[in-house]
């Protein structure tokens, strides 16, 4: 065996006994050569004290029954990955200056660890430095960890800090240029540091849980920075520095959130160059529902003058084919409210809404086109009956054609989505009120064009909803009480035509 490079041995943690290695006089020997070992549920506390890993490219003893991996120091000059998750037993880690080669280190609930240290003695002292291939530092749930080194890591792509609920500070960010993941939820952090600004690369950021009261104005500066998870921060009171280019702001729970988006916030709900977008303030009691209201009315307006900008009134037919052409403008949001917003051009009572053909008719004219819809429901939940827990719901919606021999026909399906399986709740929590659920759906000029075409044959529309979890489910303590529909237009001639519902003013467009 002194020539093994490969061994593997599953573990199944789940099960007490079956598949489990069973050890009673030790280990006494390791081969030397070995490139790669993974031991589920490895049943000793150390490996053998004469194992020389010079040569282990992958170490994986995840679920094992590990304290340490051994007494004194060992150098892993070729280890790229280490993953020590599960391992409830585990108080320390090797140096990371000994582990140079280190690209993924996973350290998932280990939660008798108490520090991840580098030596100081090493002749470069370069700390979490001297792992410079680092791509991705997993040390999540090590709740009695109170101390992190210093992380210079050009290649690293992830950090996941979360449930290190007794980490006293972060560790300076600015050096991690690379970083596109950065999971710091359940930290229990007063503070978010200002050199976050720094990580250029950003594009996902977790700082959910957490006990600030407002994000560093330097949060501004990540233009790269895709989604932001604020969920279950209590204490936060206001957002209003958020990066331009955002395409998912989840906030759930965040019960002392009032002031969001003021006038002078460069954020815009329809940035050039993003085409969806997703708000989720669930459970948001003291937000100002009417502000969301007007800046998510603004972003339907923008959206509308920057299609009819896109058409050549010299030539509609070839304007119908940039249309045709559009990549699809979609969005979400969700906040407390009982009341659709009075811009809506047609809004109902319950379930379900009808639009007669002669409304439509009269608002697109002989040059509009209808682009998509903004839709609006008023969701309510029973009391003591929804379980925070399971959040996987999604308000669907039908749309048929009505026609005049009393045939209605199935036209289109869609659904507003704003919550994801993995959403992390610790606890179940009442809803405190109703709520309202936006969705725009821009960029749809072929359905409509077919409706169009179809004029004469149908008498009306209608919208109906219903609310399901992601497996098709049917949710029965969720009712919808109001729902809206507000019609999308641009202009093919010479001016743009203006909706007065949503409050624009008349201007010519230019060739």
């Amino acid at each position: 065996m002194c020539n093994l490079k490969t061994l593997v041995i599953k573990g199944f943690p789940y099960y007490s006994e079956f598949g489990k290695v069973h050890l009673p006089d030790g280990l006494d020997y390791l081969p030397d050569e070995l490139r790669y070992l993974h031991w589920g549920c490895y049943p000793l506390e150390e490996l053998p004290s004469c194992f020389n890993p010079v040569n282990l490219v992958s170490l994986d003893l995840a679920n094992s029954n590990i304290k340490q991996l051994w007494d004194r120091r060992k150098c892993f000059p070729k280890l790229k990955q280490l993953n020590l998750s599960y391992c409830k037993h585990l108080i320390r880690i090797p140096d990371l200056s000994d582990i140079p080669s280190a690209e993924h280190i996973d350290l998932i609930d280990c939660i008798s660890l108490l520090e991840i240290h580098s030596s100081t003695q090493c002749p470069k002292n370069l700390e979490l430095m001297d792992c410079k291939n680092l791509k991705k530092l997993c040390v999540t749930g090590c709740i009695s960890l109170t101390k992190f080194p210093q992380i210079s890591g050009r290649y690293l792509d992830g950090l996941f800090l979360y449930n290190c609920s007794k980490l006293e500070k972060l560790p300076p960010l600015s050096g991690l240029s690379s970083l596109t993941k950065l999971n710091l939820y359940n930290c229990y952090l007063r503070e978010i540091p200002e050199d976050i600004g720094c990580l250029s690369s950003l594009i996902m950021l977790d700082l959910g849980g957490n006990g600030f009261e407002s994000l560093p104005k330097s949060i501004k500066e990540l233009s790269e920075l895709r989604v932001l998870a604020l969920n279950n921060c209590g204490m936060l009171r206001s957002l209003t520095e958020l990066p331009s280019g955002l395409s998912y702001l989840e906030a759930m729970n965040c019960k002392q959130l009032i002031q969001l988006l003021p006038d002078e916030s460069e954020f815009d709900l329809y940035a050039d160059g993003r085409r969806y977008l997703k708000l989720n303030f669930m459970n948001c009691l003291k937000l100002d529902q009417k502000a969301v209201s007007n800046v998510f009315q603004e972003s339907v307006l923008k959206m509308q003058l920057m299609m009819t900008q896109k058409v050549s009134p010299s030539l509609p037919y070839r304007s119908v084919e940039v249309l045709e052409e559009e990549e699809e403008v979609k969005g979400g949001i969700c906040l407390p409210g009982s009341e659709i917003p009075e811009w809506f051009r047609y809004k109902n009572i319950g379930s379900s809404i009808n639009i007669p053909a002669l409304g439509l008719r009269h608002d697109c004219g002989s040059n509009r086109y209808i682009m998509g819809f903004t839709v609006c429901t008023v969701i309510g939940f029973e009391e003591n009956h929804f379980d925070f827990y399971r959040i996987d719901f999604s308000v669907h919606y039908d749309f048929h054609i009505e026609t005049s021999d009393g045939h209605k026909e199935g036209f289109f399906h869609n659904r507003i989505t704003l919550f994801d399986e993995s959403t992390p709740f610790e606890q179940k929590e009442s809803i405190g009120s109703d709520h309202i659920f936006y969705r725009y759906n821009f960029s749809c000029y072929e359905f409509f064009q077919e409706l169009d075409t179809s004029m004469g044959d149908y008498v009306g529309i209608s919208f109906e909803f219903h609310i399901k979890y992601y497996g098709g489910e049917p949710v029965k303590d969720i009712q919808v009480k109001h729902c809206g529909i507000h019609p999308m237009y641009v202009q093919l001639k010479d001016s743009v035509a203006i909706d007065q519902d949503t409050k624009e003013t008349c201007e010519p467009t230019t060739s």
